[in-house]
Order: C-alpha cells, then sequence, then structure tokens
C-alpha cells in the first residue's frame, strides 16, 4: 500500500519539488536515463511519468480515489513525515493540488 500511494502522486509532487532544487532533479533524470538537457528538473518529472505509464502503474481514479476523498488525503499528507523532509514546506493547497492533478489523468497514464 506504501510503494502504491506514493506512486499515484509522485511525478505530480516531484513536479512541485523539483523547483526547489532543481540541480538534483537533473541527477535523477540522468541517472533515469532520460534524454535531452535541462536546467530546470523537468527531464526527472518526465523520466518517472514515462516509467509510470511503462509500468501501467494505476492512476488515483483507477485506484478508487475521489475528489470528495481530497480534503481526507491532504490532511492525512501534511501529518506523515515523509512531507517534513521535502525540499520546502507543502502548504495544504499545494498537497490538494498534487491529488487533485493525480486524479485528473483519469483511469490511465
Amino acid at each position: 500500500p506504501h510503494g502504491l500511494t506514493i506512486g499515484l502522486v509522485l511525478a505530480e509532487t516531484m513536479d512541485r519539488d523539483r523547483a526547489h532544487v532543481p540541480r538534483q532533479f537533473e541527477r535523477i533524470a540522468d541517472a533515469l536515463g532520460e534524454p535531452g538537457s535541462g536546467t530546470d528538473g523537468a527531464r526527472a518529472v518526465q523520466a518517472v511519468r514515462r516509467i509510470l505509464a511503462q509500468l501501467e502503474f494505476p492512476t488515483a481514479a483507477a485506484a478508487g480515489v475521489q475528489a470528495a476523498d481530497l480534503d481526507e488525503l491532504s490532511e492525512a499528507a501534511l501529518e506523515d513525515y515523509f512531507i517534513s523532509v521535502a525540499p520546502a514546506p507543502w502548504t495544504r493547497a499545494e498537497v490538494r493540488v498534487a491529488y487533485e492533478q493525480g486524479l485528473a489523468l483519469g483511469d490511465r497514464r
């Protein structure tokens, strides 16, 4: 369950975090073999999106997440230890946006 929940919004959370540590995200992109070059970390997000699609990893919607769940999920995420070690503090609104973006993918990546 932990890996599933992380993967459901992994790319969306990375997209937010890359703005705070772009060089580290560029290193991730290189390690994942993402082609091209960049300075803003977007390639790492692209690589993870590609990998999740190749794996046919479920989306939030496919896992049963509904819009009505987002407030509760956002609150729970803010209480999780791992969000406290993010490159920059998350706001409740940012967490919700990440969930909304993940849910907007629909049933397939």
